[in-house]
């Protein structure tokens, strides 16, 4: 396994402590944001101040939220200006695997990466033939979601969209003994696309 975090070093000849999150380990847990998933990952604790839309953060080995670099497809993610990430409306749409890199590793990748790195992949079509898929689930809360996309290998390129709307009534961040009897509710339309094309095949 290449994990991307440790550029590309192979898994079995890496000392530092790396988790890699599947694709089928997604599947299995069923949940639809990619805070719920590194909140259960070892030495990793995650912080979110309210209900859905509130502001999220994630601690790796007792080191700020501005300390762990986040990546998607390997670019940084972080805020220029506050350094760290908020994972409040980044969702599992469209995510392959999630590989973490605990511990300090400035010497790979600078400052931010004091506690840790989090790469996120995203999916990459695959299959001669297209597929597409389509769900809608409902929960608590008034809590509702539809999400559509589409995949595929179509030899000049291949290309992964996604589209989902998250809907949610939600509940009062403040105590409703003090008053606050409204609820704190949360829309997200989330559009999600990976392109690729290899030129060097092409000569």
């Amino acid at each position: 396994i290449e994990v991307l975090a440790t550029r590309t070093q192979p898994k079995n000849t890496e000392a530092s402590a790396i988790t890699v999150i599947t694709q089928e380990e997604i599947r299995e847990k069923n949940t639809f944001q990619v805070l719920e998933l590194l909140k259960e990952q070892v030495g990793i604790s995650g912080v979110q101040t309210g209900s859905f839309g509130s502001t999220a953060s994630i601690f790796m080995r007792g080191a700020n939220n501005d300390s762990t670099l986040v990546m998607i497809d390997g670019v940084q993610a972080n805020s220029t200006t506050l350094g760290q990430f908020n994972f409040a409306d980044l969702n599992l749409d469209n995510v392959e695997r999630i590989e973490i890199l605990r511990g300090p590793q400035s010497t790979l990748w600078g400052s931010d990466a004091v506690g840790g790195v989090i790469n996120i992949i995203t999916k990459k079509g695959t299959g001669k033939a297209p597929e597409h898929f389509f769900g809608a689930e409902g929960g608590s809360f008034g809590t509702s979601k539809v999400r559509i996309g589409s995949g595929g290998d179509l030899g000049f390129l291949d290309y992964s969209v996604s589209s989902s709307r998250t809907d949610s009534e939600g509940f009062s961040t403040v105590n409703e003994i003090r008053g606050a009897t409204e609820r704190d509710d949360y829309e997200n339309t989330t559009v999600s696309t990976r392109i690729c094309k290899n030129f060097l095949e092409d000569g």
